[in-house]
């Protein structure tokens, strides 16, 4: 006994539903982006019409450059200290004198 070819003799019932959520299947990733686009302008605006909190600040600690030492204050003594180059030109320097000693 041969199988025949099977027909589907199925229609949709209510097209006019099935076209509707179709249309809006598609076109939801378009929306989704539509109204988060939205929602983030207006975090946006939001947050520039809005005074921030100063909790996380570090005004009130002093954490000073130098070790110990801050308010404004210095410890150097502005390089008076440094050793200056002195001109060597008409200056007899005498250097390390060694010998050598060679016997034939």
């Amino acid at each position: 006994m041969a199988i025949g070819m099977i027909e589907f003799q199925g229609t949709i019932q209510r097209t006019q539903d099935y076209t509707t959520i179709k249309q809006q299947e598609d076109s939801k990733p378009a929306v989704d982006q539509s109204n988060l686009q939205v929602q983030t302008d207006r975090r946006v605006d939001e947050k520039l019409r809005q005074v921030s909190r100063g909790d996380d600040t570090a005004k009130n600690e002093n954490h000073a450059d130098a070790k110990e030492k801050g308010k404004g204050s210095y410890a150097g003594d502005g390089g008076a200290k440094r050793k200056k180059s002195v001109s060597q030109e008409g200056r007899v320097v005498l250097k390390g004198t060694s010998h050598f000693d060679m016997s034939v």
